[in-house]
C-alpha cells in the first residue's frame, strides 16, 4: 500500500462514526495512470487494491461520473460495483439504475432496473442495460420512447434493442403502445438516436387514388457535409404510374444558399394523357439560388422553371392555385448598388400557356439596365435621375410563324421640382423616353391575299430598325390640407387628428412615334396617341396617438375615406364606352355607343383600430348608367394565436345593374386545448352558382412526443373536381410514422 493509500485509510476510519453530511474527499490511483476524485461519508479497504465507499458516494473519473449509495472500486483492473440509487453520466448520456457493474477503463458495463436517457430526445426504462461500447448500449425488457413523461404517451415495448448513438436504434420482437396499451406488433424498427442530421429512410407514406390507385411512397435523405443535403423520393402506384423526386440544399457559405427540385413521372399506361406519345416521361424541374455578399456590393439570384408541359400542374400539383396555372417565369439576375447608382443584368425566360398544345415563349437574353436614383442639381429644387437599357429578346408564339429576335436600347431622363409649404405640396416632374429597335412590325396584312372573302390579317416582323420617343408631364399636388386636434380621447387613445387632403394628378403626353409599328414586350414599349387625364381624389384621414405615452407604437392612422374620379380630355380616349342595341326590340337596328370622359367614381373605406383588427370597404359607382360597377369588403381580426379573415367581393351589370358574380373568401386560424390542437382553413365560394370552389382544412394536434395531422383539400368547377385527404402521425424523434393519402379526380380526367 502506498503512503497516500494508508493516509486515506487511517483517515476513512477516523471519520466512519462521523454524520453523514461530514464527508470525505478522496483522491485514489486507478489502473496505471487514471486517477479518480470524489467523496463519500465512509471508506475503507477490504484489501489494498479494493475501496468500499458509502453514504452518498460522488466518485469521477475523466468524462465519467458515478453517483450511488454504495461504491466498491477495484483500484487495479478498474472495476467498479454500485447499488442504491445509481447515476451514471458520461457526456449527454446518463443511466440510472438500482445496480451498476462497471469497467471505468473501457466505459462498459450494465445497469439493472435501469432508466437512461440519450442525448435529449430518446429514454429508456426497464430490466437491463449494457453499456457495450463508448457509444452502443444493449437494452433488455423494457419500454424506449421519446416522451419525457412518466407513463409515455407512446413507446416501444421490447424484448431486446441495441442503440447506436448519433446512429439508430434497432429495435427487436417490439410492440408500440399508446399509454400502456398496445395496437402494434413489429417484428423489427429502426429508429434514428441522433443528436444531429444524418443520413437514412423517412418513414414511407400510404395513399389512395380513384384515378391511379394504391400508392406507397418511400423516401431517403443523405447528408453531404454540413453544407450540403439531399432527399430522394420514390412513389409507386398500383395501375402502373411511378414518380420520382429529389430535393437538393445547399448554403456553403453565409448568403449563399439555394435548393433544386426535380420531379419526373413515368406514365406507361397513359393515365393522364401525355402530351406527345404514350409512356413519354413528364416532368418538372425549379431552382432557386441567392447570393447576397458577392464582391463589389453585388448580389445575385436565380429563379428557374422548366416543366414538359403545361398540363403537368394539373395532373400532379396538390397546390390547387397551380392547377389553373397559365404562366412560367424564370429568371436570373447580377445587381449592385453603388450610392445613387445601381445597374443589373438580367436573363428571363416567360412562358404563357394559349391553348393544348400552344405555348408563347418570351425571353431576355439579356437585360443590362443602369439607374441614376433622384439626384439634387447645386442648391436649387431640382432633381434629375435617369434610366438606361440594353435589351435583347427572343419572342415565339402564335402570331408569328418562327422565332423572331430583335434588340433594343432606351433611356429614360426625368427632371423633378418639388415645391410646398406647410398645408400644400406640389411636385412637378418632366420625362421623356428614346427607345430604338432593330426589328419592327409590319402594317396588318391579309392572311390570304388571294381569297377576297377572308378579311383575316396578321402582323409580321419585317426586320426594319425602327425609333420611337415621346414626352409627358405630370403635376402631383396635396392639398391644400386641412387638419384639427381633438384632446378628448376614448378607450387606448388619448387625442385624434382630423385630416382633409385634396390630391390631384395630373399628366399628359404626346403621341408615340411609330406607335403601330413598334413589337410591344413590356411597359417601354408603350403604344398610343397623345393623352391628357387628370384624378382627383378627396381624402379624409383620422390618426390617433396613444393614451400612454410610453406606448411604443405612437400616432397612426386608424382609419380614412377617399373618393376618387379620373378625368379624360381627349374626345377620342374616353374613360367609359359602352355599346348597347339603339332599340331592343329590333335586332337589325344599329348599335348605339355610349361614351363619358369620367371614370367610375371609386369610394374605399379602411378601418384600423387596432395592429389585430381591420376592415376594408371599397365600391365603384358608373355615372353613366348610375350603377355600382363593383363592391368589395375585407376584415380581419386576430385574438393572440388565432384569428379569422373574410373576403366579400361581387360585380354587377354596368346597364341593368344585375348581379354577375359574387364571391365569398374565409380564412381562419383557431387554437385549442392550450394551442395543443389548431385548425387552418380556407374556403372560396361562388354565391351565384352555389358552387364551393375550394377549400382547404389543416388540422394539427401536437403534444410534447408526437402528434396528429389532417388535411382536407378540395377544389371545384363547372368541369373540374379534385379532392385529396391526407392523414400523418409524427412521432418525436422519428418523423411521420404513418402516412395516408387519397385523392380523387373524377371529371375533366376521365373524359
Amino acid at each position: 500500500m502506498t503512503g497516500a493509500a494508508l493516509l486515506l485509510a487511517l483517515s476513512a476510519q477516523f471519520y466512519s462514526d462521523l454524520p453523514q453530511f461530514q464527508r470525505l474527499s478522496f483522491n485514489l490511483p486507478v489502473g496505471d495512470s487514471g486517477v479518480a476524485i470524489g467523496l463519500a461519508g465512509r471508506m475503507e479497504y477490504l484489501r489494498p487494491d479494493y475501496v468500499v465507499a458509502s453514504g452518498g458516494v460522488d466518485v469521477r473519473f475523466g468524462t465519467q461520473r458515478i453517483q450511488a449509495n454504495r461504491i466498491e472500486i477495484d483500484l487495479t483492473d478498474e472495476s467498479v460495483l454500485a447499488e442504491g440509487g445509481v447515476i451514471l453520466d458520461d457526456g449527454p448520456q446518463r443511466l440510472a439504475g438500482a445496480r451498476l457493474d462497471y469497467d471505468m477503463g473501457s466505459k462498459t458495463g450494465t445497469v439493472y432496473e435501469a432508466n437512461a436517457s440519450f442525448g435529449k430526445d430518446l429514454y429508456f426504462f426497464g430490466a437491463e442495460m449494457s453499456k457495450v461500447g463508448p457509444d452502443s448500449y444493449v437494452l433488455s425488457d423494457g419500454v424506449l420512447t421519446s416522451c419525457d413523461s412518466e407513463v409515455p404517451a407512446w413507446s416501444f415495448k421490447l424484448s431486446r434493442a441495441r442503440v447506436v448513438m448519433d446512429g439508430f436504434a434497432r429495435i427487436y420482437n417490439t410492440t408500440m403502445r399508446a399509454k400502456n396499451v398496445p395496437f402494434l406488433y413489429l417484428p423489427f424498427v429502426m429508429m434514428p438516436a441522433k443528436t444531429q442530421r444524418t443520413s437514412g429512410f423517412l418513414a414511407p407514406n400510404l395513399g389512395y387514388s380513384d384515378r391511379y390507385g394504391s400508392v406507397i411512397g418511400l423516401a431517403y435523405f443523405q447528408t453531404l457535409g454540413d453544407s450540403y443535403d439531399a432527399t430522394f423520393f420514390a412513389d409507386w402506384y398500383s395501375e402502373g404510374l411511378s414518380t420520382f423526386a429529389t430535393e437538393f440544399r445547399y448554403a456553403p457559405v453565409q448568403g449563399t444558399y439555394g435548393e433544386f427540385e426535380g420531379f419526373v413521372v413515368d406514365d406507361p399506361n397513359n393515365i393522364f394523357g401525355s402530351p406527345e406519345e404514350p409512356g413519354d416521361l413528364r416532368w418538372r424541374v425549379n431552382w432557386r439560388h441567392r447570393s447576397l455578399n458577392l464582391p463589389f456590393r453585388l448580389t445575385a439570384a436565380a429563379d428557374i422553371t422548366d416543366f414538359s408541359d403545361f398540363n403537368f400542374f394539373r395532373d400532379f400539383s396538390r397546390n390547387f392555385d397551380a392547377i389553373s396555372i397559365r404562366n412560367i417565369q424564370s429568371r436570373g439576375y447580377v445587381s449592385g448598388a453603388w450610392g445613387k447608382h445601381s445597374a443589373s443584368l438580367l436573363i428571363e425566360n416567360q412562358e404563357q400557356f394559349i391553348q393544348q398544345g400552344v405555348t408563347r415563349s418570351r425571353r431576355q437574353l439579356p437585360e443590362l439596365e443602369y439607374q441614376l436614383r433622384s439626384v439634387q442639381v447645386g442648391n436649387l429644387p431640382v432633381y434629375v435621375s435617369t434610366g438606361v437599357g440594353l435589351h435583347s429578346f427572343s419572342v415565339e408564339g402564335t402570331e408569328i410563324e418562327e422565332k423572331i429576335a430583335y434588340e433594343r436600347a432606351y433611356v429614360t431622363p426625368r427632371v423633378s421640382v418639388p415645391v410646398g409649404t406647410t398645408w400644400l405640396s406640389a411636385t412637378l416632374n418632366v420625362a421623356a423616353r428614346a427607345a430604338t429597335y432593330t426589328d419592327s412590325l409590319s402594317e396588318p396584312v391579309p392572311v390570304d391575299p388571294d381569297d377576297p372573302d377572308n378579311m383575316q390579317t396578321e402582323r409580321v416582323f419585317t426586320g426594319e430598325s425602327i425609333s420611337q420617343s415621346a414626352t409627358s408631364v405630370s403635376a402631383n399636388i396635396i392639398g391644400p390640407s386641412f387638419s384639427r386636434v381633438f384632446h378628448k380621447g376614448a378607450g387606448q387613445w388619448g387625442k385624434f387628428k382630423h385630416v382633409i387632403e385634396p390630391r390631384w394628378d395630373y399628366s399628359k403626353s404626346t403621341e408615340v412615334d411609330n406607335g403601330e409599328l413598334i413589337p410591344r414586350f413590356d411597359q417601354i414599349d408603350t403604344i398610343g396617341a397623345a393623352s391628357e387625364r387628370a384624378t382627383f381624389r378627396f381624402v379624409n384621414r383620422l390618426l390617433a396617438k396613444p393614451e400612454d405615452e410610453s406606448s411604443p407604437f405612437g400616432a397612426r392612422e386608424i382609419m380614412s375615406l377617399e373618393i376618387a374620379q379620373s378625368f379624360s380630355f381627349n374626345d377620342d380616349q374616353p374613360f367609359t364606352r359602352f355599346t348597347i342595341p339603339a332599340d331592343p326590340t329590333d335586332p337589325e337596328s344599329e348599335p348605339e355607343t355610349l361614351t363619358l370622359q369620367e371614370s367610375p367614381i371609386d369610394v374605399r373605406y379602411r378601418w384600423r383600430p387596432s395592429l389585430w383588427t381591420n376592415l376594408d370597404f371599397s365600391t365603384q359607382y358608373n355615372t353613366l348608367f348610375n350603377k355600382f360597377n363593383k363592391a368589395s369588403v375585407s376584415a380581419a381580426k386576430t385574438f393572440g394565436p388565432t384569428g379569422f379573415n373574410l373576403t366579400y367581393s361581387t360585380n354587377f351589370h354596368p346597364m341593368t345593374g344585375d348581379t354577375l358574380n359574387s364571391q365569398l373568401r374565409v380564412g381562419t386560424l383557431l387554437k385549442f386545448l392550450n394551442q395543443r390542437l389548431s385548425w387552418r382553413a380556407g374556403i372560396n365560394y361562388d354565391i351565384e352558382q352555389s358552387l364551393l370552389q375550394q377549400q382547404s382544412h389543416y388540422f394539427d394536434f401536437i403534444t410534447q412526443c408526437w402528434g396528429l395531422h389532417l388535411i382536407l383539400r378540395e377544389y371545384q368547377s363547372l368541369n373540374r373536381e379534385d379532392r385529396d385527404i391526407r392523414f400523418s402521425m409524427s412521432l418525436k424523434n422519428i418523423g411521420r410514422f404513418l402516412g395516408v393519402n387519397s385523392t380523387t379526380r373524377p371529371n375533366q380526367l376521365d373524359r
